[in-house]
């Protein structure tokens, strides 16, 4: 799995996701930019088709919400991660707007063996 490498802690913001969609068109040849690093998971919940996943992941410095869709390949498979876990995980950074807020999310595109 490729990485463009970690974020600092200021550089998981939405000053960031902007300044990558001025980077756009991505696609084929120019992928989204994704990136990488170790965070814990807590407050997991199975999502939709119970396929994807909903989590908080916390670094120490960082604490943002993370979508994982098709975590898993079929609805009540086990997760690959677990309520207190810690894991290397690859990413890209997203802006979500949710009633006029809006937040920076995680879109976990999987985890990296150690």
């Amino acid at each position: 799995v490729y990485s463009d490498g970690a974020l600092s802690p200021e550089e998981h913001s939405l000053s960031t996701v902007r300044g990558l969609e001025a980077l756009e068109p991505t696609g084929r040849g120019f992928e989204c930019a994704t990136f990488d690093g170790e965070y814990r998971c807590s407050q997991l919940k199975a999502m939709g088709d119970g396929t994807h996943l909903s989590m908080q992941l916390s670094n120490g410095h960082v604490r943002l919400r993370a979508v994982w869709f098709r975590a898993c390949s079929n609805a009540g498979d086990a997760f690959p991660i677990h309520e207190g876990d810690s894991a290397h995980f690859v990413f890209s950074l997203v802006e979500n707007e949710f009633r006029g807020r809006h937040s920076v999310e995680m879109r976990i595109q999987g985890i990296c063996a150690e």
